[in-house]
């Protein structure tokens, strides 16, 4: 099956340069070679048997209209080719693994095997991260090599929060029993408390409120006890384990240290300096202005800065460059000669976040346009919850808490350099929505007399 491969390496494909660090990097593309052998096989395959109507109209337009505020903001910026490839690497590569369940039905047997795959991947970190530190990088202070397989501390964080409410979602519908549950959430936390990611009782706590939320009606006072004992000790574990390993003064806990304003990089009230456009009809001057070197002293912005910079920076002396962006790649690549404002990634943390990113590249548009949709792929997830009592309902009950914990990613990590993050996600999101819409394609009359059979067309 070509998307296990994918999936795999998604979440595997960084861990090739720690077991062969003299690996040529260009190893990473890999993925993407993958990748572009799904994109060719799915609009082949929608186009051959005329199955786009499964595919619900809002996302290919908006798919349409983000990629026209791309080309809007290349063109204006005049992007050089090997820039606008990588920007287009970074945007659009989710898109083909998106598309796919809508492409071909995954039965429930395939579902299964996908989500045994998942489960594999995530307790292998156990001992992997075990490895890296106390091992590998024993010789270390911090605790941000610890990256298990994936590409980062942050993946092993996020992934580990998200295995765990899948954990208590499938023991909750019954799917697991206790036992299983417990040694599942008990491999999936110690990475984290192992990498030092301060952001994991933070993510962990949002999913298990919208998991105890949406099964609020539904919990038992044994199943309520189970999942209020796995958050208070997962959330216990990375407390101890970050004070008795990481605290950076003596007597300072893990709350000492999130709210000290000295070891905090979320908001540092970092004040942009007015960013000049350059001047694009010159070569020998583009990427040459930068007026970010003030900010080489100091600190480096924190997560909130980060979104709020470009609008300090832009706004009102280039209006247009703010809702349109400076163009794909241009901030966040460095292939060849790097993209003309690449300083902004270096010193302003232009690519830092998800939403950072969105605005320097794609303009505020480009944001509101992906943020929408964001919340309709979650909108199409809610009404999937009630429709069955199937395998996939229960993957669409866990992908409510996994929402709210992506949407925390939005402002905390980059999810478009985190393809360990966001391929799983949007491609569980697009399992759960796909089946959904075969599932009323089988009560509702279809517009036109498909060429298959196999694939039914559905009104739009």
């Amino acid at each position: 099956m070509p998307i296990l491969v994918v999936l795999v390496l998604s979440m595997s494909v960084e861990f090739i340069f720690v077991l062969m660090p003299f690996a040529p990097p260009r190893l990473s593309l890999l993925l993407d070679a993958f990748i572009g052998v799904i994109a060719v096989v799915v609009f082949v395959k929608i186009l051959a048997e005329r199955s786009w109507g499964l595919i619900p109209a809002k996302y290919l337009l908006l798919l349409l209209a983000f990629t026209y505020v791309c080309i809007a903001g290349l063109v204006i910026n005049a992007v050089s080719a090997e820039t606008a490839f990588a920007g287009t690497r970074y945007f659009f590569r989710y898109v083909p693994v998106f598309l796919l369940p809508f492409a071909f039905k995954l039965e429930e047997r395939d579902q299964k095997i996908i989500l045994g795959v998942f489960v594999i991947i995530a307790l292998a970190q156990l001992p992997v991260s075990i490895w890296q530190r106390f091992f590998l990088y024993s010789d270390l202070v911090t605790g941000d090599e610890v990256r298990g397989t994936y590409g980062s501390s942050a993946s092993i964080a996020v992934n580990a929060c998200i295995g765990l409410v899948f954990a208590l979602t499938f023991y909750i519908r019954g799917a697991i029993g206790v036992f299983k549950t417990v040694l599942i959430a008990l491999a999936l936390l110690v990475p984290p408390s192992l990498a030092e990611t301060k952001v994991t009782p933070i993510l962990m706590g949002v999913g298990l409120l919208v998991l105890i939320w949406q099964f609020r009606k539904q919990l038992t006072p044994g199943k309520m006890l189970l999942v209020s004992i796995a958050s208070t000790a997962g959330i216990a574990l990375f407390v101890v384990t970050y004070s008795l390993m990481y605290s950076p003064e003596e007597d300072m806990g893990y709350f000492d240290v999130m709210t000290d304003e000295r070891y905090s990089y979320q908001y540092e009230k970092t004040e942009a300096p007015k960013l000049e456009l350059n001047d694009t009809e010159r070569a020998d001057v583009i990427g040459k202005y930068d007026p970010s070197a003030a900010l080489l002293q100091g600190r480096p912005p924190g997560r909130i800065d980060s979104v709020l910079i470009p609008f300090q920076a832009l706004w009102p002396d280039e209006p247009l460059a703010l809702l349109l962006g400076l163009g794909i790649g241009n901030v966040s690549s460095n292939l060849g000669e790097g993209g003309a404002y690449f300083f902004l990634h270096e010193r302003m943390s232009g690519a830092g976040t998800t939403i950072s990113h969105l605005i320097w590249e794609t303009g505020v548009i480009g944001c509101i346009l992906y943020l929408m949709f964001l919340f309709a792929v979650v909108a199409d997830c809610l009404k999937s919850r009630h429709d069955s009592e199937g395998f996939t309902t229960i993957i669409a009950m866990s992908l409510v808490p996994v929402s709210a914990i992506m949407g925390l990613t939005l402002i905390y990590t980059n999810t478009f350099f985190r393809p360990d993050i966001m391929l799983p996600y949007l491609f569980m999101m697009a399992l759960v929505i796909a089946d959904r819409r075969r599932a009323v394609a089988k009560i509702s009359e279809p517009l036109y007399k498909p060429l298959s059979n196999k694939t039914p067309a559905v009104p739009i």
